[in-house]
């Protein structure tokens, strides 16, 4: 997982509702083409080997990204470092980059997360977001990483699956991606699966509308649990 912070100089800039569609326009810069397409996947879905959030704070812009393919994290980092890394036309003064290790020991089986993950279903060919605690969320964000792993490991999911919300917020957050409103709740999960799962869930994200500032999930605890060994992130 990638980390950053990069100091603007304009003060109180007026980006929050446009940023998550500059972000994505920066880091696809400097992925391959392929990951702006997506991976094909069955009812025509893509999924995404890469995800980010961000926001911005302080005359700072914070950005979080994960990728299935470490590589991608490395070239971002150097991008950043070498001052090639532009998000719009906004000055960058300063930045600052980590590149951490979050990967989950094979014998782990469960852990915690929180982040803003985006669900929803469609009624009369409408958008319909769901809240965590709805009863179709759980079936459909299961449903959707079970694809993503088939798709993106190019191999079947045996193992068990279970995601538990554990609490969320009352309110949702909204955000948009240029001109569309996205709804989602921040929320805390229990996740138990093997550890392919779990890092894939971790490097790639839960829920839909991925690479459009959503389903970026952060490790809140590790708990050992038949033989799962605690990770410090």
């Amino acid at each position: 997982m990638l980390t950053a912070k990069l100091c603007v100089t304009t003060p109180n800039l007026l980006i929050q509702d446009s940023l998550n569609e500059l972000m994505q326009a920066a880091l696809y810069k400097h992925l391959p083409s392929s990951e702006h397409d997506g991976h094909g996947a069955k009812e025509n879905k893509k999924f995404k080997k890469t995800v980010f959030w961000t926001y911005y704070k302080d005359n700072a812009i914070f950005v979080f990204f994960s990728s299935l393919d470490k590589n991608y994290e490395g070239r971002i980092a150097k991008a950043i470092l070498k001052d090639e890394f532009r998000i719009g036309a906004v000055h960058i003064s300063n930045s600052f980059v980590e590149i951490h290790n979050t990967t989950v020991p094979d014998e782990t089986t469960f852990i915690m997360v929180s982040g803003l993950v985006c669900v929803y279903d469609k009624i009369n060919g409408k958008r319909n977001y769901l809240r965590p605690n709805d009863e179709k969320f759980a079936s459909i964000l299961t449903n959707n990483i079970k694809q993503k792993y088939e798709t993106l490991l190019n191999e079947p999911y045996t193992g068990s699956l279970q995601i538990k919300v554990d609490s969320q917020e009352e309110l949702p957050t909204r955000m948009f991606y240029g001109k569309t409103l996205l709804v989602t709740h921040r929320a805390s999960y229990s996740i138990e699966a093997n550890a392919k799962m779990l890092n894939l869930i971790l490097d790639t994200g839960l829920g839909s509308k991925i690479m459009q500032g959503c389903g970026w999930v952060n490790v809140s605890e590790n708990v050992a649990r038949r033989g799962g060994a605690k990770v410090d992130v």
